[in-house]
């Protein structure tokens, strides 16, 4: 169901103990209408399922969320993970990840821009966002992962015990 947050004046979805924001323009019926879509993308066999047995972010794992949306992959790892940079380019989702990860800021950070090969501007590249080690980068943003991954060439160099999930059906 959705419901309403008087306090930021956003609609929200409870998720798993949780709330998950949505857009203040979204109107009830595309939340819900995209909030379903959001469901059955999270079966196995979806390429929006990004997590595995034997390859899931691990306890501890510092994670990059590369089009993040609705921050649904960070909700179902938030108490696994170390730390989240959420990396959005669409900001009509930039103040609902801000609500719905509003108590999380000592181990979430939300990055507005484009990853992309080079920084500049709202272009992002991985590489000069990130001195630390990375442990998973999930990474699904509309065709532009290729561009993206060209800008992580020294993380996927330095770090040791990287995973990814990429999704590249776009392509």
């Amino acid at each position: 169901s959705v419901c309403f947050d008087e306090a930021c004046k956003m609609p929200y979805v409870p998720y798993k103990g949780r709330r998950m924001f949505f857009p203040g323009n979204w109107d009830e019926n595309r939340i819900v209408q995209y909030y379903r879509s959001l469901a059955a993308e999270q079966d196995s066999r979806s390429p929006h399922c990004y997590r595995h047995s034997g390859y899931d972010v691990e306890k501890g794992d510092v994670v990059v969320d590369v089009g993040a949306a609705e921050g649904i992959f960070t909700l179902d790892i938030i108490d696994t993970a170390q730390k989240v940079y959420l990396i959005e380019a669409d900001e009509e989702w930039i103040e609902a990840l801000q609500q719905t990860f509003r108590n999380d800021s000592e181990k979430v950070r939300i990055i507005y821009g484009f990853a992309d090969s080079a920084t500049d501007g709202d272009r992002l590249a991985l590489d000069t966002l990130f001195t630390e080690e990375i442990h998973y980068i999930k990474m699904d943003f509309e065709g532009s992962e290729k561009a993206a991954l060209q800008g992580a060439d020294r993380l996927f160099r330095e770090c040791e015990r990287l995973k990814c999930a990429i999704c590249s059906y776009h392509c």
